[in-house]
Protein backbone atom coordinates (compact mmCIF):
# COMPACT_ATOMS: atom_id res chain seq x y z
CA UNK A 1 0.00 0.00 0.00
CA UNK A 2 2.37 2.24 0.99
CA UNK A 3 4.57 1.36 -2.29
CA UNK A 4 1.36 2.21 -4.67
CA UNK A 5 0.90 5.41 -2.44
CA UNK A 6 4.32 6.50 -3.23
CA UNK A 7 4.33 5.90 -6.79
CA UNK A 8 0.41 7.42 -7.01
CA UNK A 9 1.59 10.96 -5.37
CA UNK A 10 4.83 10.93 -7.71
CA UNK A 11 2.40 10.28 -10.72
CA UNK A 12 0.57 13.24 -9.07
CA UNK A 13 3.50 15.56 -8.76
CA UNK A 14 4.87 14.59 -12.47
CA UNK A 15 1.29 15.62 -14.58
CA UNK A 16 1.11 18.51 -12.05
CA UNK A 17 4.50 19.59 -13.38
CA UNK A 18 3.93 18.90 -17.09
CA UNK A 19 0.69 20.72 -17.04
CA UNK A 20 1.62 23.80 -15.34
CA UNK A 21 0.70 26.85 -17.29
CA UNK A 22 4.63 27.73 -17.68
CA UNK A 23 4.78 24.43 -19.81
CA UNK A 24 0.99 24.81 -21.77
CA UNK A 25 1.64 28.24 -23.84
CA UNK A 26 2.97 29.20 -26.69
CA UNK A 27 6.22 31.28 -26.13
CA UNK A 28 9.20 32.76 -28.95
CA UNK A 29 12.04 30.38 -29.61
CA UNK A 30 14.73 30.59 -27.27
CA UNK A 31 12.99 33.02 -25.09
CA UNK A 32 14.72 33.83 -21.80
CA UNK A 33 11.12 32.19 -20.17
CA UNK A 34 12.14 28.99 -22.15
CA UNK A 35 15.76 28.57 -21.49
CA UNK A 36 14.83 29.02 -17.57
CA UNK A 37 12.18 26.45 -17.89
CA UNK A 38 14.45 24.12 -19.87
CA UNK A 39 16.92 24.44 -16.95
CA UNK A 40 14.09 23.40 -14.55
CA UNK A 41 12.61 20.74 -15.94
CA UNK A 42 15.11 19.06 -18.25
CA UNK A 43 18.37 19.52 -16.64
CA UNK A 44 17.96 18.80 -12.70
CA UNK A 45 19.75 16.03 -11.21
CA UNK A 46 16.60 15.50 -8.91
CA UNK A 47 14.27 14.23 -12.06
CA UNK A 48 13.43 11.17 -12.95
CA UNK A 49 14.61 9.63 -16.08
CA UNK A 50 11.22 8.90 -17.27
CA UNK A 51 10.57 12.79 -16.41
CA UNK A 52 13.78 14.30 -18.24
CA UNK A 53 12.20 12.20 -21.80
CA UNK A 54 9.18 13.35 -21.12
CA UNK A 55 9.78 17.17 -20.63
CA UNK A 56 12.94 17.26 -22.97
CA UNK A 57 9.82 15.87 -25.61
CA UNK A 58 8.00 18.93 -24.86
CA UNK A 59 10.76 21.54 -25.73
CA UNK A 60 11.98 20.01 -28.72
CA UNK A 61 8.58 19.09 -30.29
CA UNK A 62 7.28 22.54 -29.39
CA UNK A 63 9.70 23.68 -31.07
CA UNK A 64 10.66 25.91 -28.21
CA UNK A 65 14.19 25.91 -28.76
CA UNK A 66 16.79 26.30 -31.45
CA UNK A 67 20.45 25.98 -32.08
CA UNK A 68 22.57 24.75 -29.24
CA UNK A 69 20.08 25.33 -27.01
CA UNK A 70 17.94 22.85 -28.61
CA UNK A 71 21.19 20.64 -29.30
CA UNK A 72 21.24 20.75 -24.87
CA UNK A 73 17.79 19.98 -25.38
CA UNK A 74 18.58 16.45 -27.17
CA UNK A 75 21.55 15.83 -25.56
CA UNK A 76 19.33 16.04 -21.74
CA UNK A 77 16.63 13.67 -23.55
CA UNK A 78 19.40 11.02 -24.48
CA UNK A 79 20.67 11.33 -21.39
CA UNK A 80 17.18 10.43 -19.89
CA UNK A 81 16.78 7.55 -22.54
CA UNK A 82 20.05 6.27 -21.51
CA UNK A 83 19.62 5.90 -17.75
CA UNK A 84 16.02 4.66 -18.72
CA UNK A 85 18.33 1.76 -20.38
CA UNK A 86 16.80 2.57 -24.18
CA UNK A 87 20.54 3.25 -25.63
CA UNK A 88 19.60 3.02 -29.18
CA UNK A 89 17.11 6.11 -28.67
CA UNK A 90 19.82 7.66 -26.83
CA UNK A 91 22.28 7.37 -29.60
CA UNK A 92 19.85 8.45 -31.89
CA UNK A 93 19.52 11.83 -29.43
CA UNK A 94 23.31 12.17 -28.97
CA UNK A 95 23.45 12.23 -32.65
CA UNK A 96 20.97 14.62 -33.17
CA UNK A 97 22.36 16.67 -30.76
CA UNK A 98 26.05 16.67 -32.43
CA UNK A 99 24.11 17.32 -35.96
CA UNK A 100 22.72 20.48 -34.53
CA UNK A 101 25.98 21.61 -32.26
CA UNK A 102 29.57 19.80 -33.78
CA UNK A 103 31.25 21.11 -30.98
CA UNK A 104 28.56 19.79 -28.39
CA UNK A 105 31.14 17.98 -26.25
CA UNK A 106 29.17 16.31 -23.68
CA UNK A 107 26.72 14.72 -26.38
CA UNK A 108 30.63 12.97 -27.48
CA UNK A 109 31.40 12.20 -23.89
CA UNK A 110 28.00 10.45 -23.30
CA UNK A 111 28.27 8.46 -26.30
CA UNK A 112 31.38 7.21 -25.33
CA UNK A 113 30.63 6.40 -22.02
CA UNK A 114 27.53 4.46 -23.94
CA UNK A 115 30.10 2.26 -25.74
CA UNK A 116 31.82 1.37 -22.86
CA UNK A 117 28.95 -0.25 -21.63
CA UNK A 118 28.32 -1.77 -24.68
CA UNK A 119 31.85 -3.18 -24.44
CA UNK A 120 32.43 -1.46 -28.10
CA UNK A 121 35.71 0.05 -26.95
CA UNK A 122 37.33 1.38 -29.74
CA UNK A 123 34.30 3.05 -30.67
CA UNK A 124 34.28 4.32 -27.36
CA UNK A 125 37.94 5.44 -27.52
CA UNK A 126 36.71 7.39 -31.02
CA UNK A 127 34.08 9.40 -29.26
CA UNK A 128 36.20 10.29 -25.85
CA UNK A 129 38.72 11.90 -28.26
CA UNK A 130 36.72 14.00 -30.00
CA UNK A 131 35.21 15.29 -26.87
CA UNK A 132 38.50 15.91 -26.21
CA UNK A 133 39.07 17.79 -29.16
CA UNK A 134 35.98 19.60 -28.67
CA UNK A 135 36.78 21.22 -24.84
CA UNK A 136 36.22 18.09 -22.84
CA UNK A 137 39.49 17.92 -20.91
CA UNK A 138 38.64 17.79 -17.66
CA UNK A 139 40.19 14.55 -15.67
CA UNK A 140 37.25 12.84 -15.28
CA UNK A 141 37.17 12.31 -19.71
CA UNK A 142 40.51 11.49 -19.42
CA UNK A 143 40.45 8.90 -16.72
CA UNK A 144 37.64 6.83 -18.44
CA UNK A 145 39.48 7.73 -21.59
CA UNK A 146 42.38 6.35 -20.46
CA UNK A 147 40.50 2.87 -18.68
CA UNK A 148 39.58 2.08 -22.55
CA UNK A 149 43.04 2.47 -23.67
CA UNK A 150 44.39 -0.09 -20.43
CA UNK A 151 41.71 -2.37 -21.86
CA UNK A 152 42.81 -1.87 -25.37
CA UNK A 153 46.16 -3.23 -23.90
CA UNK A 154 47.50 0.91 -25.23
CA UNK A 155 49.29 0.95 -22.12
CA UNK A 156 51.89 3.78 -22.79
CA UNK A 157 49.28 6.23 -24.26
CA UNK A 158 46.98 5.94 -21.39
CA UNK A 159 47.55 8.07 -18.90
CA UNK A 160 51.03 10.23 -19.61
CA UNK A 161 48.30 12.98 -20.74
CA UNK A 162 46.34 13.38 -17.61
CA UNK A 163 49.77 13.50 -15.48
CA UNK A 164 51.06 15.83 -17.79
CA UNK A 165 48.68 18.30 -16.86
CA UNK A 166 47.97 17.09 -13.73
CA UNK A 167 51.41 15.79 -11.55
CA UNK A 168 49.44 15.62 -8.17
CA UNK A 169 47.11 13.58 -9.65
CA UNK A 170 47.29 10.60 -7.37
CA UNK A 171 44.87 8.17 -9.05
CA UNK A 172 46.62 8.97 -12.96
CA UNK A 173 49.91 7.64 -11.33
CA UNK A 174 48.24 4.81 -9.78
CA UNK A 175 46.66 3.36 -13.12
CA UNK A 176 49.79 4.16 -14.99
CA UNK A 177 51.93 2.42 -12.67
CA UNK A 178 49.07 -0.63 -13.15
CA UNK A 179 49.44 -0.08 -17.24
CA UNK A 180 53.53 -0.27 -17.01
CA UNK A 181 53.27 -3.60 -14.46
CA UNK A 182 50.75 -4.95 -16.98
CA UNK A 183 53.34 -4.16 -19.89
CA UNK A 184 56.09 -5.76 -18.35
CA UNK A 185 57.93 -2.32 -16.80
CA UNK A 186 57.34 -4.08 -13.41
CA UNK A 187 60.18 -1.19 -11.87
CA UNK A 188 58.51 1.72 -13.33
CA UNK A 189 55.42 0.56 -12.19
CA UNK A 190 56.20 -0.26 -8.97
CA UNK A 191 57.70 3.71 -8.49
CA UNK A 192 54.51 4.78 -10.38
CA UNK A 193 52.32 3.58 -7.75
CA UNK A 194 54.56 4.42 -4.59
CA UNK A 195 54.16 8.07 -5.96
CA UNK A 196 50.15 7.71 -6.33
CA UNK A 197 50.53 6.85 -2.43
CA UNK A 198 52.74 9.37 -1.73
CA UNK A 199 50.32 11.95 -3.55
CA UNK A 200 47.48 10.19 -1.63
CA UNK A 201 49.00 10.93 1.76
CA UNK A 202 47.21 14.47 1.64
CA UNK A 203 43.75 12.88 2.29
CA UNK A 204 43.92 9.32 2.91
CA UNK A 205 40.60 9.13 3.59
CA UNK A 206 39.96 9.71 -0.12
CA UNK A 207 43.28 8.00 -1.49
CA UNK A 208 41.88 4.71 0.26
CA UNK A 209 38.48 5.37 -1.48
CA UNK A 210 39.27 5.69 -4.70
CA UNK A 211 41.87 3.06 -5.00
CA UNK A 212 39.25 0.63 -3.22
CA UNK A 213 36.84 1.59 -5.73
CA UNK A 214 39.94 0.97 -8.28
CA UNK A 215 40.74 -2.71 -7.12
CA UNK A 216 37.11 -3.36 -6.97
CA UNK A 217 36.45 -2.70 -10.94
CA UNK A 218 39.89 -5.29 -11.19
CA UNK A 219 42.44 -2.87 -11.45
CA UNK A 220 45.00 -3.66 -9.07
CA UNK A 221 48.55 -4.73 -9.36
Amino acid sequence: MQRFALHSLHAVWLIATLCQPSLAQDRPVNSPESLRDFKKHCTSVELSSKAIIKNCSIFIDRGWLSGEHLAEAYNSRGIGYDEDGQTDLAISDYRRSIELNPNQSNAYHNMAVLYVGRGDLPLALKFFDEAIARGAVNVGVRTRRGLVLLRLTRYGEAFDAIIRDNPQHFGAHYLRGLAKKRSGDGAGGDADIAQARKLGEADRKVYDFVIRDFEAQGLKP
